[in-house]
């Protein structure tokens, strides 16, 4: 045999010798033993650490939760200073207002209360007194104004016109602020006039309407003024951003501004979502925040037919008026102010960028001319009942 053949015979003969004694070995009590014990030993430790990662992961779940309360927590104090903010900056206005509420003596209007800051007034002539009324236009509020009308003199209205429509060109973001007296060429009976048939704000309409804030009746079935008409028109034209109604009467919607542009901030009667408020009730919390966010944004704020008299919505004038005060009426400072629009005085007249005396719809026709805006015809009927 060959040399290799000698190596692997012996090799091949004691493997197959030890084969035996190997099974014999495994098969003895004490090696089964050892080998159960370390199977249940590597259970018992995959059983360990099944429940360490359990609780690992209950640890995570944990931590993950108190992450998430201090998050809500932070959310909800940062909500709660700003809401507390907002609050203190409202009191403050109200304060503020209040303090500064005595109303010009009851004589003619003069100076800035007749033209206001942002007006050359000792180049134009004092309004007319149009109509004397010793009443108090409204006995419910802040301050106790007397309903006399007055009228500016055709070249002062012109002179003011135009510095509004300058001011309105200017502007980043005019709001609107309506009162009642927009609406009174519609036939919608106002809360301030007391002139009776000597009243120059209910000239030219036949016939009032019989509706109440809570009863609108024929009301409901008013057709928007040339103002609306002309506002609307102005919103088309990118010149008019919000319009901040008091009216219940959906005009503003039915002349074709969008209601997305509009907050009815008193309630609507062709809203079921947003009902009328009564005098002392709380405003719709939508209609309260998008009122804040034009207090916001506005440098310029247009009021139309509205006697400021104290209601929440005034504070979008007095704001933006005070602002207009505080940078010297200055057409180039960061607020433009107020334009006052209405036939009686106000308690904010003293701090107007621009203040006409005369009724809406003949302002905002010479305003709408002045800006080479095209006011519309007024619609048929069957058009303006629509919403």
């Amino acid at each position: 045999k060959s040399p290799s053949q000698d190596w692997t015979a012996p090799r091949r003969r004691g493997g197959a010798a030890l084969r035996p004694a190997m099974q014999k070995a495994h098969s003895t009590p004490d090696a089964r033993a050892t080998l159960n014990d370390l199977q249940a030993t590597t259970e018992s430790l995959r059983a360990t650490q099944a429940r360490v990662n359990q609780r690992l992961d209950s640890v995570d779940a944990t931590v993950q939760g108190i992450t998430d309360v201090f998050a809500r927590w932070d959310a909800m104090k940062a909500r709660f200073d700003a809401a507390h903010r907002r609050f203190c900056e409202r009191l403050a206005e109200s304060l503020r207002d209040e303090a500064n509420a005595e109303p010009p003596a009851d004589v003619p209007p003069a100076g800035i209360f007749a033209h206001g800051g942002m007006v050359p007034a000792s180049s134009l002539p004092p309004p007319r007194l149009a109509a004397q009324c010793d009443d108090i236009a409204r006995p419910n509020s802040l301050v106790q104004m007397k309903a006399h009308e007055y009228l500016d003199l055709p070249d002062a209205l012109d002179a003011k016109v135009k510095v509004l429509a300058a001011m309105v060109r200017a502007s980043r973001h005019t709001v609107v602020l309506s009162g009642a007296g927009i609406s009174t060429s519609a036939g919608i009976r106002d809360y301030a006039s007391k002139a009776g048939t000597r009243s120059v704000a209910a000239a030219g309409v036949r016939e009032h309407s019989q509706g109440t804030p809570f009863e609108p009746k024929d009301s409901i079935d008013a057709r928007p003024t040339l103002a609306h008409r002309a506002l609307a028109a102005m919103h088309r034209a990118g010149l008019v951003q919000g319009w901040v109604n008091q009216n219940h009467d959906g005009l503003a919607q039915r002349a074709g501004m969008p209601q997305s542009a509009v907050t009815e901030i008193h309630g609507s009667w062709l809203d079921p979502t947003n009902p009328v408020v009564p005098m002392q009730g709380a405003l719709k919390a939508s209609c309260a925040q998008a009122l804040h966010d034009h207090c916001e944004r506005a440098d310029l704020v247009v009021c139309l037919g509205t006697s400021l008299s104290g209601l929440s919505a005034d504070r979008l004038a007095s704001r933006a008026g005070r602002q207009a005060e505080a940078e010297g009426f200055n057409p180039e400072g960061q607020s433009l102010g107020v334009a006052i629009i209405a036939l009686q005085q106000t308690r904010l007249d003293g701090v107007a960028s621009v203040r006409i005396f005369e009724r809406c719809d003949v302002v905002m026709e010479a305003l709408a001319r002045e800006l080479g805006v095209r006011v519309p015809r007024e619609a048929p009927a069957s058009q303006a009942a629509a919403v």
